[in-house]
């Protein structure tokens, strides 16, 4: 449907606003370049009419993330937020852009270091203004392992962003007990600082009883999830693997292990990681 000027008129409508409305109709309705295009003209148009107007700040940076500028899409959150260095969405927007750009940077063999300091930054900003909000806390924690990955990578200690994670994760859990995502998440963490302890020569067998613990529940509170099952079957086979190193059977762990990638892949056969893991 076109969106005429006269669909706004009345009430008071100020130019501004009437260009960010316009725009956000536009943007949620295209489904091509050239709207995508054109929604984002409309709303900088609402910007240099109305430097405040929040909305239009976000519009502008969902505009940008469609038609693929994600360099646009944060330039969009930090102008909202020179405006507004509260607004919640603008930081959330921001933090979770940033961590995925640190992701395709650690794909390429890149140091993500800067983006994921970004996303943690936003992140503990957003926790200041509004601390229980589960999402920020399983987006904080995400990040806190992604650092602690690549703190490991580099043959630095990882354990504080571990353990920083898992304790962030807890939180999700306890504003939404009934979380699967948030379970599987701490149980990551808890199986990463379980290979740390092995590493360092320690005995890893509670802290992988612990993820253990998460990955089971998360199985039980949403069974048709993938990550539960794929993760569970990792646990078990690094567990096969240090029953093995001390000398005892480990087919009870393995065969845990292959049950539950067999099961991963019924969920989704498509999944490289289960076919690899299971062979």
């Amino acid at each position: 449907r076109k969106v005429s000027d006269e669909s706004y008129t009345g009430g008071g409508v100020t130019p501004g606003r009437l260009a960010c409305a316009r725009g956000l109709h536009l943007l949620h309705a295209a489904n091509d370049r050239t709207a995508f295009d054109r929604a984002c003209a409309l709303l900088e148009e609402a910007i240099r009419a109305e430097p405040t107007l929040e909305e239009a700040y976000d519009g502008l940076a969902q505009a940008e993330s469609a038609r693929g500028n994600f360099a646009g899409e944060l330039d969009a959150f930090t102008r909202g937020l020179a405006v507004d260095k509260g607004f919640l969405p603008h930081l959330l927007g921001r933090g979770y852009r940033s961590g995925q750009l640190g992701v395709e940077a650690m794909i390429r063999g890149e140091d993500p270091g800067e983006r994921f300091r970004q996303a943690a930054a936003d992140y503990d900003r957003a926790l200041e203004l509004s601390p229980d909000l589960p999402v920020t806390w399983l987006c904080r924690g995400t990040v806190r392992l992604r650092q602690g990955w690549m703190r490991a990578v580099r043959g630095e200690d990882p354990r504080e962003l571990y353990a920083g994670a898992e304790s962030d994760f807890g939180r999700a859990i306890e504003l939404t007990p009934r979380s699967a995502w948030a379970r599987t998440r701490r149980g990551i963490a808890r199986m990463d600082q379980a290979r740390c302890a092995e590493e360092r020569g320690e005995d890893p067998l509670e802290r992988y009883a612990e993820a253990m613990a998460d990955f089971a529940e998360a199985q039980k509170l949403d069974p048709d999830a993938l990550s539960p099952w794929l993760r569970h079957g990792d646990v078990n086979l690094f567990l096969g693997m240090a029953h093995r190193d001390r000398g005892e059977d480990p087919s009870p762990w393995f065969d845990q292990a292959e049950r539950d990638y067999d099961r991963a892949l019924a969920l989704n056969p498509g999944w490289a990681e289960a076919w690899m893991l299971r062979g």
